[in-house]
């Protein structure tokens, strides 16, 4: 249904065809660990150079047309294009591996492709959000808001992720994020009763389950053909929106609690009515992140906050200092105009006192004078600066 990859056409083997150009490919040749693997999928990490490296392999078992594939790869190539900027807080895919970049002719644009295998990579940051549980509660705020803002920033894109969840949530070791494996080559709907095609495509949803219930459908009425992100029509992209909005709803509450809102179960049955989640959302402390949650988990798709709407309703019971902690974090760790040891250190130096004073009733003083451009250096210019690298 949409972009489906799966029907098993009997291979076997399907992995020597990407061994073989493991073994031609030397950056490849040192491989640390198996993130994951079913028998469409293997997420394989190796360590290249001075940086550790995901692939993400796909074995063909299904009948892909050569324009499927050609789609596939301008998917990925097209979400490099928008989203590849190291400023952004997204990390997509990097690089294709075993795709043909030419547009099939005409005549070959139903024919099989021969490949035994399609592959992807990207590069590996410290861990992921799944990974970084129990999350210190003096970072959850901090995490949230990052999340919530890249979201934004994604949909003002007209994009969407697909499948956000917390083992798609990279953090750096000072826990800035990013949002990273966009599900573009995985099908806009499921069908209900096809639990093969869940478990080989969402394997990992299926105790942990953050897909939004309309993604199941229980006919094949909306059948929708793989097209390109660039083409995705309007009302298309508006519903995978929503589905985000549902799954952030559901990660929201993973975070805060430390437990999964959804196994694949009861989400079907919270789709026909059987199952509350309500009681579960209730053991969270904070009462606007309840409210938050069960606003965005609403079985109507309509109901829910966009993701902009999402972002005010978090951020406007923050303290306002949760703003300038981002910031500061995203000039330590990539703005281009505090590359300098000195006026790092200055920065934190100017930034420090104010939020220890709204945080902890403290004001620290400093002997030594800042350096001359951070002495010059108000709140709202270090805003501008920010924003517009």
């Amino acid at each position: 249904m949409g972009n489906t990859l799966i029907e098993d056409k009997g291979r076997i083997n399907l992995m020597k065809s990407y061994d073989a150009y493991v073994e031609e490919t030397p950056e490849l040749n040192v491989r640390n660990a198996y993130f994951f693997e079913n028998k469409l999928f293997k997420t394989i990490s190796y360590k290249c150079h001075k940086m550790m490296l995901v692939v993400k392999v796909h074995l063909m078992r299904k009948r892909l047309s050569c324009q499927e594939a050609f789609i596939h790869n301008q998917n990925f190539l097209y979400l490099q294009s928008i989203l590849g900027n190291r400023l952004l807080p997204f990390m997509p895919f990097s690089k294709t591996i075993n795709f043909e970049d030419a547009r099939p002719a005409h005549e070959q644009e139903n024919q099989e492709i021969t490949k035994d295998f399609l592959a992807v990579s990207r590069q590996q940051l410290a861990y992921t959000l799944e990974e970084r549980h129990p999350i210190p509660k003096s970072s959850i705020n901090f995490i949230t808001m990052q999340i919530l803002n890249a979201i934004v920033i994604l949909h003002s894109k007209k994009l969407y992720h697909g499948n956000l969840r917390s083992s798609n949530v990279l953090l750096t070791s000072s826990d800035h994020v990013f949002l990273t494996d966009f599900a573009s080559y995985k099908p806009y709907f499921l069908m209900e009763d096809q639990l093969g095609e869940f478990r080989n495509l969402f394997e990992s949803s299926i105790l942990k389950c953050n897909i939004a219930p309309e993604k199941f459908q229980s006919s094949i009425e909306n059948q929708i053909q793989l097209m390109q992100l660039a083409e995705l029509p309007k009302q298309l992209l508006q519903n995978l929106q929503a589905m985000d909005m549902f799954s952030m709803g559901c990660l929201l509450f993973e975070i805060y609690s430390g437990d999964s809102l959804f196994t694949r179960e009861q989400l079907i049955q919270y789709k026909k009515g059987v199952f509350d989640p309500l009681q579960m959302i209730g053991k969270i402390e904070s009462q606007h992140v309840r409210e938050l949650i069960a606003n965005l988990i609403s079985l109507d798709p309509a109901q829910r906050p966009t993701a902009q709407e999402a972002f005010q309703m978090f951020y406007q019971k923050l303290n306002p200092r949760y703003e300038l902690i981002y910031y500061l974090s995203c000039a330590m760790s990539w703005s281009q105009h505090f590359m300098l040891p000195d006026l790092r250190i200055g920065l934190m130096r100017k930034l420090l006192p104010q939020i220890l004073n709204d945080f902890a009733g403290e004001k620290p003083q400093f002997k030594y004078p800042l350096p001359l451009p951070i002495q010059k250096l108000n709140i709202n210019k270090f805003y501008q600066l920010i924003k517009g690298d």
